[in-house]
């Protein structure tokens, strides 16, 4: 006859710590790899930059492969207010994308029972584990 094991509920929250723990010793462990693996890449991307600037060029083919070089521009607000200002002058909401400040809308919940309008609210449980205290 098989004995059947009886768990407890210490006994599982000790099991999901080591599970947990041993997830993140390997996806440290990956992460480093990884980036080593990346530091490698940006060498050498930025030796055919290089080379490719020294040639005049923007592109080129081997049999291996084609690298060319590709412009990626970001903007960000540096002075809300200045910006703001700017875009009523222009009188052009195209300059603005929308999202809700969640603190904000959540305040206003608070306060009022309901979210400002337009808005859509969603909320999910989920159980957390957190070590406990060394017995050290």
């Amino acid at each position: 006859m098989t004995e059947q094991v009886q768990y407890t509920r210490d006994t599982i929250v000790a099991r999901f710590i080591e599970i947990r723990d041993l997830i993140k010793s390997k996806d440290d462990a990956h992460k480093a790899e990884i980036a080593e693996l990346k530091r490698r890449q940006d060498v050498i991307e930025s030796y055919l930059l290089q080379d490719m600037m020294n040639h005049g060029e923007t592109a080129f083919s081997t049999t291996s492969g084609t690298a060319f070089i590709k412009l990626s521009e970001f903007v960000r607000v540096a002075d809300k207010e200045v910006f703001l200002e700017f875009v009523k002058q222009q009188d052009d909401l195209n300059f603005l994308t929308v999202s809700a400040s969640k603190t904000h809308c959540m305040e206003f919940k608070d306060n009022t029972g309901n979210l400002p309008p337009g808005l859509s609210y969603t909320a999910t449980k989920e159980v957390q584990i957190r070590r406990g205290k060394s017995k050290d």
